[in-house]
């Protein structure tokens, strides 16, 4: 006695099994379209409620979510006197290998490009080196 089933018997199970989901959908109703009475929509809320504006003097409006870690670390570094890494960990929750890799890296890069700007590293006896972004041509 062997244990194959004939290629006729898998045809025949599966017929059943696709017979049976067809059931099952049209039984709880799915694939029709429900019509409510009154709709219960919320109104559409307005696009820049939870949003921030970022905007180097004379370069385009970014706008970002407040009060995300993105938004924070550019706050920090478009501020006149730029942020450390360690002060961008801190505000952003990060570990410091992952605030290096937000200072100096792609997205940061890309967020530069779209706004005309760029990064500049700059060392301070109190506080380290620390970053800042600025408009393109200037230091």
């Amino acid at each position: 006695m062997t244990n194959e089933i004939s290629p006729t018997a898998i045809d025949a199970i599966k017929a059943k099994a696709v017979a049976a989901a067809k059931a099952s959908q049209a039984k709880a109703g799915k694939g029709k379209l429900k019509v409510k009475a009154e709709s219960k929509a919320k109104p559409a809320a307005e696009p820049t409620a939870n949003k921030v504006e970022i905007k180097l003097p004379g370069g385009p409006p970014l706008m970002m979510r407040k009060g995300s870690k993105q938004a924070t670390m550019y706050g920090l570094l478009l501020a006149p006197k730029g942020a450390t890494v360690a002060e961008v960990a801190k505000a952003c929750g990060y570990e410091h290998g992952t605030a290096m890799s937000a200072v100096h890296g792609g997205r940061l890069k890309r967020f530069l490009k779209a706004m005309g700007g760029k990064l500049i590293a700059e060392d301070d006896e109190k506080r380290g080196r620390f970053f800042r972004i600025v408009k393109s041509g200037k230091k």
